[in-house]
């Protein structure tokens, strides 16, 4: 989908009570499509309630459908590099709630309400239709994985990406992913889930418990969307990024945090 089929197509429904709206942004100078998931909370108590997850587009262009589904209640930050439209969507929904993994402030100069955290529950607010699993074992940033249980889809951001031209629309495209270890149209988690994966453990321990969840379908911010399998996809990206993280030694983390300090954000 190009630039101006994304901005004439708002919100795309992708099952019931879940939608997606896909956007381009500037990735390191490349052109990139991503993708923000709007669920519409059940829950007695916030009952029609909307739940935005990586907000990004133009909010003003947005506003009339987002309305017309109910309140923006909640705005999802799931890493450092998923703020974006943060600013934008939190000035245009000033009551709702921001919810943001580590070292999104670093990045987007917003104050998170509530933060994300590995081995955290799932906030009450959100109620029973999502389920949270934060990433951790990785010095750039934590990845927020949200199960949404009534259209059976996993929610994600970069631990599994799928980039082939239609998300770039560039003919550059399987150069540019043999440099980042990465091949056309095949699942792989980001660059940064790889190369700032620093302790497996984490990895492995949120492996067993996404895949106990019940999905089929995966929502990912650079691809298409998953329509089947999904779980062979998510476990083949836990996979990469395990033994990306086994072995590194301490002077190979110190080299990390050391390029996270010089590199300006």
């Amino acid at each position: 989908m190009d630039a101006r089929a994304a901005a004439s197509t708002p919100l795309v429904t992708f099952g019931p009570e879940i939608w997606v709206h896909p956007a381009w942004i500037r990735f390191l100078g490349f052109r990139l499509q991503t993708r923000m998931t709007v669920v519409r909370l059940s829950q007695a108590a916030d009952r029609g309630a909307l739940w935005l997850h990586s907000p990004i587009g133009d909010v003003d262009a947005l506003r009339p459908s987002l309305d017309a589904l109910g309140e923006v209640r909640h705005l999802v930050a799931p890493n450092a590099l998923h703020h974006l439209g943060l600013e934008g969507f939190s000035r245009a929904f000033s009551d709702a709630t921001i919810w943001a993994t580590k070292n999104v402030e670093l990045r987007s100069g917003m104050r998170a309400h509530e933060r994300l955290t590995p081995r955290q529950a799932t906030p009450a607010a959100w109620g029973p239709d999502l389920e949270l699993c934060v990433l951790g074992g990785n010095l750039l940033f934590d990845e927020a994985l949200v199960l949404h249980r009534p259209s059976r889809t996993l929610i994600v951001t970069d631990f599994v990406e799928k980039i082939d031209e239609s998300c770039t629309g560039s003919s550059w495209t399987p150069r540019l992913l043999t440099l980042f270890g990465m091949t056309k149209g095949q699942p792989a988690p980001a660059p940064e889930h790889r190369i700032f994966a620093v302790d497996p453990e984490p990895l492995r321990q949120a492996k067993e418990r996404v895949l106990a969840w019940d999905f089929d379908r995966m929502i990912i911010a650079h691809g298409p969307t998953v329509e089947h399998h999904a779980k062979d996809e998510l476990a083949s990206c836990f996979d990469r990024a395990i033994r990306a993280a086994t072995g590194r030694g301490r002077a190979s983390v110190a080299v990390r945090k050391l390029w996270l300090q010089l590199v300006p954000r």
